[in-house]
Protein backbone atom coordinates (compact mmCIF):
# COMPACT_ATOMS: atom_id res chain seq x y z
CA UNK A 1 0.00 0.00 0.00
CA UNK A 2 1.47 3.54 -0.78
CA UNK A 3 0.10 6.55 1.17
CA UNK A 4 0.81 10.00 0.04
CA UNK A 5 0.29 13.01 2.39
CA UNK A 6 -0.16 16.19 0.22
CA UNK A 7 -0.09 18.56 3.24
CA UNK A 8 3.52 17.62 4.72
CA UNK A 9 4.02 16.23 0.36
CA UNK A 10 5.39 13.03 2.29
CA UNK A 11 5.32 9.43 0.51
CA UNK A 12 4.64 6.32 2.33
CA UNK A 13 5.26 2.45 1.40
CA UNK A 14 3.36 0.52 3.90
CA UNK A 15 3.42 -3.14 2.27
CA UNK A 16 6.19 -3.71 5.04
CA UNK A 17 3.88 -2.05 7.95
CA UNK A 18 4.12 0.75 10.08
CA UNK A 19 5.28 1.18 13.72
CA UNK A 20 2.94 2.63 15.64
CA UNK A 21 3.09 4.76 18.45
CA UNK A 22 3.28 1.46 20.62
CA UNK A 23 6.81 0.55 19.27
CA UNK A 24 4.44 -2.45 17.73
CA UNK A 25 4.26 -2.91 13.77
CA UNK A 26 0.90 -3.26 12.32
CA UNK A 27 0.05 -3.63 8.54
CA UNK A 28 -2.78 -2.36 7.07
CA UNK A 29 -5.35 -4.45 4.96
CA UNK A 30 -8.33 -3.48 2.72
CA UNK A 31 -11.55 -5.12 2.46
CA UNK A 32 -15.12 -4.09 1.40
CA UNK A 33 -15.84 -1.13 -1.31
CA UNK A 34 -11.90 -0.48 -1.02
CA UNK A 35 -12.54 2.44 1.80
CA UNK A 36 -12.26 0.19 4.58
CA UNK A 37 -9.25 -0.83 6.09
CA UNK A 38 -7.92 -2.91 9.27
CA UNK A 39 -4.80 -3.51 10.91
CA UNK A 40 -3.93 -5.94 13.13
CA UNK A 41 -0.17 -6.42 14.93
CA UNK A 42 2.36 -7.65 12.38
CA UNK A 43 2.70 -11.68 13.53
CA UNK A 44 6.44 -13.28 15.01
CA UNK A 45 8.69 -14.43 12.23
CA UNK A 46 6.61 -17.95 12.41
CA UNK A 47 3.49 -16.27 11.83
CA UNK A 48 2.00 -16.53 15.40
CA UNK A 49 0.21 -14.13 16.25
CA UNK A 50 -0.68 -13.64 20.13
CA UNK A 51 -3.35 -11.99 21.40
CA UNK A 52 -3.63 -10.00 18.36
CA UNK A 53 -5.17 -6.39 18.09
CA UNK A 54 -7.01 -5.52 15.07
CA UNK A 55 -8.81 -2.28 14.17
CA UNK A 56 -10.79 -0.53 11.63
CA UNK A 57 -10.37 1.90 10.11
CA UNK A 58 -12.70 4.29 6.76
CA UNK A 59 -11.33 7.14 5.07
CA UNK A 60 -13.09 10.01 4.37
CA UNK A 61 -12.25 13.24 3.11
Amino acid sequence: MFVYDKKNDKKYDLKNGFKGDDGKNYIIYSFGDGDYFYLKERSDEKGVELNPIVGILKLTK
